[in-house]
């Protein structure tokens, strides 16, 4: 579960328990969730990190929706890149514009829950067994167990 769906959680159980109650019982600090307020509140504390994938977002669905959802992130992110829309300044002030990464591309579209197309057929790793479970003993064996005990006393030889 990620940090974000459980401050959405609190935050709507926030009124009936408490923020510290339900904090104790979840795998997260008030003091996170005090921090992801504050960063809703004023997306300047956001790491330059964060400010730029949540200025990626709209190229990416937009790019993705005029494209009538076709195309995985390497074909989204060489779209971009040609109309020169996926790019962001880079963390020094050379003024050098970098492109995207099609990795960077790839995870905030699986952030925003987007997917493009997949050609082929999906392999399944995993086949379950159709046969019915292990019958009964049919020879009506009595198995017993015998647990018996004994002092082991250990002696140290010089």
């Amino acid at each position: 579960m990620s940090a974000v769906t459980i401050v959405d959680f609190i935050e709507a159980q926030r009124e009936a328990h408490g923020v510290e109650a339900i904090c104790a019982v979840l795998p997260i600090a008030p003091s996170t969730y005090y921090d992801h307020l504050a960063k809703r509140a004023a997306p300047a504390r956001l790491s330059a990190r964060d400010r730029r994938y949540a200025a990626l977002r709209p190229e990416i669905r937009r790019a993705f929706e005029e494209n009538s959802s076709g195309g995985k992130a390497s074909r989204q992110s060489l779209r971009q890149r040609q109309q020169g829309r996926l790019q962001h300044e880079p963390q020094s002030g050379l003024g050098i514009v970098n492109d995207v990464a099609r990795s960077t591309v790839a995870k905030r579209m699986k952030d925003m829950g987007i997917q493009g197309i997949i050609r082929g057929k999906s392999h399944r790793t995993t086949i379950p067994d159709k046969k019915p479970p292990c019958p009964l003993d049919k020879v009506n064996r009595e198995i017993r167990v015998d647990l018996r005990v004994s002092a082991i006393a250990l002696k140290r030889v010089p």
